[in-house]
């Protein structure tokens, strides 16, 4: 499978420039690498090098007023993508600070953030196949990225990810993910 078609971009997306695949490669990456250090790990656990983790996932691009919400919402997919892996708190960690304040203060730990995705409802995004970015919607403080994902077992199913630009804080004109709906 090309890398294009992998990261949910299109021909015909315009956000299918250079930049956009080098960060989505990237991000990509340095996942695949968590997961791979995990699986090499005795018992298959980052809990114990808990560093190895830290130092992979710092590479990650930081909430920034420069990215676009159709990258913050590939980005929080790659995240939730591995949530059930040896690494989960780690990957959990990163995903939360894409997160509004909103969610923070709703599920206020990582623990019970992590069990949230770890639901089975949310099951078809963890380890998925193949992602498709339907068009996004987008208001001057909303978007919703309507993805339809093919899970490990082959199966498609279809989520609404809602996206908040920040007016206030420390993540001012950032994008933030606000919810993450199956349809």
């Amino acid at each position: 499978m090309n890398l294009t078609k992998r990261l949910g971009l299109s021909a015909h997306d315009s956000a299918a420039d250079q930049g956009e695949v080098i960060l989505l490669a990237l991000v990509v990456s340095v996942m695949s690498e968590v997961k791979a250090q995990a699986e090499s790990l005795t018992g298959s656990s980052l809990k114990s090098s808990p560093v190895i983790a830290q130092k992979l996932l710092a590479e990650l691009p930081q909430p920034a007023a420069t990215l676009h919400p159709a990258q913050v919402a590939r980005i929080a997919l790659a995240l939730i993508k591995y949530a059930g892996s040896p690494a989960s708190l780690s990957v959990t960690e990163k995903l939360f600070e894409f997160c509004t304040p909103k969610i923070k203060e709703s599920f206020g730990s990582l623990p019970s953030f992590l069990r949230l995705l770890q639901a089975p409802t949310y099951a078809p995004l963890h380890d998925f196949q193949q992602v498709e970015m339907q068009p996004l919607f987008r208001s001057d403080r909303q978007a919703w990225q309507s993805v339809v994902v093919k899970s490990a077992a082959g199966n498609y199913h279809h989520f609404v990810l809602g996206l908040q630009r920040m007016t206030y804080g420390p993540h001012e004109n950032c994008w933030l993910v606000e919810s993450l709906n199956p349809e």
